[in-house]
């Protein structure tokens, strides 16, 4: 397990320049609609997110006027999503057949990134359509009993224990969940590109066979590999919980703390590849 993941983090940081062509395209893509977010919560809340009038009475307030008060405001940027998701889900489809492609051919270049991702993209859109309504089923089945819980919450909540609970319990299986559905779609497309001419059902059921035959060392290595991303997700956490945003400098120290991150995660989907190559 260390050498998988020595493995895997030494092919992504050699793929630095991979990471920062992902990331690029994946700020223009959510540029735009992060732009009008913030000038409509601007035209709306008005001088409330400055900084100054925060720090007299820090609290997060703000997001529930901005929901309450001016929600129709979002609407325009609510019937553009309906456009942005779809089209991102294409753009990811292409990222991850590029990625994978050059894990495959061990090549961490742009130009193999690029004839990867045309190549695999209609095979990966197929095989990721399958997992998509497979993954959403999933979740309604998760979170059914959460949603059946808190119908009619305020008629007879008396203790919040037990809410609680079953809500962390209920993110826990969300995160194994995608775990699994995570490593099975990974099995399943190197499946398909180390037998092109197989079918794409096929390729589903024989990397369905192969996690199952190693699932728990599959898991395992799944968290191994994760663990850079997740102290990282807990460091900041940590620093923003004890000093916050409540400068500019702290401001910006921890944006640049949250496209680290980003990065750190472009990096971590390339590790996983590689592990489970």
């Amino acid at each position: 397990m260390l050498d998988k993941f020595n493995q895997g983090w030494r092919f992504a940081l050699g793929s630095w320049r991979l990471i920062f062509l992902v990331y690029f395209l994946l700020l223009m893509l959510v540029l735009p609609i992060g732009m009008q977010i913030y000038h409509v919560m601007d035209a709306s809340i008005g001088n409330s997110l400055s900084l100054q009038t925060l720090l007299k009475d820090y609290d997060h307030t703000v997001w529930m006027d901005l929901l309450n008060v001016h929600g129709a405001s979002l609407s325009p940027l609510l019937g553009q999503l309906r456009w942005i998701v779809p089209f991102y889900l294409l753009i990811a489809v292409f990222l991850q057949a590029g990625l994978m492609g050059a894990v495959f051919q061990n090549s961490p270049k742009w130009k193999t990134f690029w004839e990867q991702g045309a190549h695999w993209y209609f095979s990966f859109l197929k095989i990721g359509l399958f997992f998509l309504i497979f993954f959403l089923l999933g979740m309604l089945i998760i979170w059914l009993p959460f949603s059946m819980y808190i119908i009619n919450i305020n008629e007879w909540l008396v203790d919040e224990t037990s809410l609680v609970w079953l809500f962390f319990t209920t993110i826990f299986f969300t995160i194994i969940f995608f775990s699994l559905v995570f490593i099975w779609s990974v099995r399943s497309r190197f499946f398909k590109m180390e037998n092109q001419d197989t079918g794409i059902f096929k390729a589903i059921k024989m990397g369905g066979k192969q996690f199952g035959k190693n699932l728990i060392k599959y898991l395992f290595l799944y968290l191994f590999i994760s663990l850079p991303a997740i102290l990282f997700f807990v460091l900041y956490n940590v620093l923003e919980a004890k000093w916050g945003m409540i400068s500019p400098a702290l401001v910006w120290m921890f944006v640049f703390f949250q496209q680290i991150f980003i990065l750190l995660r472009i990096g971590l989907r390339i590790a996983l590849y590689k592990a489970f190559l």
